[in-house]
């Protein structure tokens, strides 16, 4: 075999065209296949770096009756989760949320999470200084203290050990920094700290069950199944609705999927579409270079013949051949490999944020692995059939024939048939990213219902212990939308709650007087945004009939 890969060089060496033709084409199949296998590894095949991922479930609740599907809860639905259920070995509760830090250079605007004591020790994550919090840090007035992630630590506190123990401002009070952990959680969203998820007497309230904002995770018991666990959460619902039957009608129902199926589920097909894709592209080039190979086979059928007459088998020289095609691949598979690893740090830089919702793409040793296993799936893919075909020969005929050499019937229909196949793959490729550029051609084209040229957002968060009630809240948005709206260049400055497709926002039910909802129709569930006098202006929304909100439209005006 030594032998074999020694003379595969030298062959390949004294035709450096058709090696670099034969090695780029495939390298780019290999490249697009392991820079696409990256993201199936991180996503589907290992969407969560913690231990036992596959006890890790997300809780949500369903509501048909009120449009609400895999809802999440709030802290009274949070608190029976926690003490009902018999089926759960830890649960934690998550809330998003954005702090004002001031006190420390400019005041900045930082996500973070408001987060149970057991999100620590439930996703296996020790802090790297320091330590995470405790069940008494959970208590309202003891839970002013926060962790800080070791990114954000090091670009705002230079990697300070002596930070543990100092006080930092966030929305105007003073929090104790106890640690320094990890980035987790980013497929929920991104975030620099977390705080206690600690409870006000406001937020368990009879009156709140209704405010819904926490995600709940939860870490199955090792020997408890989802089935089984859909049995404890009816009885869990049941108990619920009996205690609470005006905000839990019968009908609903509590659900715990796999996490990991929240983290891969929105980009799990497209992805799988993209493995489709970058595989024809393999196919079409081991076609290319099959076809290379079967021309190369007819301008040395003399030395394959000659070979054949004094003795070699024809085994013998499909391995020989084969040598040649394995280089070939494993060269390519080199680079192809290299290449993905820059194509993924060129993702990570300039790519869409957000889009794989966290996960990390790297090229680590079960991609390499992946990388070369397609290497030599494409050896027998190219190198095969025109080792095969350039074994047969009639010793009589190719020696009598002329230096033209003939190529023979046989190797003239696989060629045939290996151009058609890459013509057909090659057309389903280019047809299907036609259809897909016009379909992101039409989506830039349709009207969101806004104009968004010349539109610059902020966002702010009035830290609650200076803004508590809308007496404060107002003045301040009316001050701040003047002074905006006299800017030179801005034409119109409106403020709403959550601007549109942010994916933040609130809703509920609502009832048209004098028309009751049917017994069929059920209660519609609507989305809801409060905006003030020239937001629609500044978004330029069309009013078909009517008005917009004025200055007269106040907390003591006629609601409108």
């Amino acid at each position: 075999m030594f032998r074999d890969f020694q003379y595969a060089v030298r062959t390949l060496l004294k035709s450096p065209g058709f090696t670099l033709v034969a090695v780029f084409t495939l390298a780019l199949g290999i490249a697009a296949n392991t820079a696409i296998f990256s993201a199936v590894d991180a996503v589907l095949l290992h969407p969560l770096p913690y231990a036992h991922a596959e006890q890790l479930v997300n809780v949500t609740k369903t509501m048909p009756m009120f449009g609400l599907f895999q809802s999440v809860s709030s802290a009274l639905d949070f608190q029976d989760y926690r003490d009902q259920t018999k089926v759960f070995a830890q649960v934690a509760g998550i809330e998003r949320n954005q702090f004002n830090l001031t006190g420390h250079r400019q005041p900045e605007r930082i996500p973070g999470f408001r987060v149970s004591a057991s999100i620590f020790p439930m996703l296996g994550i020790n802090p790297i200084l320091g330590r995470s919090f405790s069940t008494e840090e959970e208590q309202w007035g003891r839970h002013k203290v926060v962790v800080l992630s070791e990114p954000f630590w090091k670009s705002h506190f230079g990697g300070d050990a002596r930070i543990l123990g100092r006080q930092i401002e966030l929305d105007g009070e003073s929090y104790t920094v106890i640690g320094i952990a990890q980035p987790m959680l980013a497929f929920v969203s991104r975030s620099n700290l977390w705080t206690p998820l600690a409870f006000s007497p406001d937020q368990l309230a009879p009156s709140r069950r209704g405010h819904q904002n926490l995600d709940v995770l939860a870490r199955l018991k090792p020997s408890v199944s989802l089935a089984q666990a859909a049995s404890d959460f009816q009885q869990t619902a049941a108990q619920m609705t009996k205690q609470s039957p005006d905000w839990y009608p019968k009908g609903w129902s509590i659900e715990a999927g796999p996490l990991a199926a929240r983290v891969s589920g929105p980009i799990r097909t497209p992805l799988l579409v993209l493995v489709g894709a970058v595989a024809l592209v393999l196919l079409i080039g081991c076609a290319n270079v099959a076809n290379l190979l079967l021309v190369r086979a007819s301008a040395r059928q003399r030395e394959i013949t000659i070979r054949t007459a004094l003795g070699a088998r024809r085994g013998r020289i499909i391995i020989q051949l084969l040598a040649e095609s394995s280089l070939i691949a494993l060269t390519a598979g080199g680079l192809g490999f290299m290449a993905s690893v820059w194509i993924l740090d060129l993702f990570e830089r300039f790519g869409p944020q957000g889009l794989l919702r966290g996960q990390h793409l790297e090229a680590n040793v079960f991609v390499a692995s992946f990388s070369l296993a397609v290497s030599l799936l494409a050896t027998l893919v190219f190198g095969l059939a025109p080792a095969i075909a350039a074994s047969r020969s009639d010793l009589n005929d190719t020696l009598k024939s002329t230096s033209r050499g003939s190529s023979g019937s046989a190797k003239q229909r696989l060629r045939s048939v290996l151009v058609a196949a890459e013509v057909a793959l090659s057309l389903t490729l280019l047809i299907s990213a036609g259809l897909l550029i016009r379909s992101f051609a039409r989506l830039q084209d349709a009207s969101p219902g806004f104009d968004s040229g010349h539109l610059a957002t902020l966002q702010i968060s009035l830290p609650v212990v200076d803004y508590r009630t809308s007496a404060r809240i107002a003045p301040f948005y009316d001050q701040l939308l003047g002074r905006l709206a006299s800017l030179t260049g801005v034409s119109a400055a409106g403020a709403v709650s959550s601007l549109p497709f942010s994916g933040s926002g609130h809703g509920g039910s609502f009832n048209i007087i004098g028309r009751p909802w049917g017994p069929s129709e059920g209660v519609p569930d609507v989305a809801q945004r409060t905006a003030t006098p020239g937001y629609f202006e500044a978004m330029r929304i069309p009013v078909l009939r009517g008005r917009t909100f004025s200055a007269q439209d106040g907390a003591n005006a006629e609601k409108v």
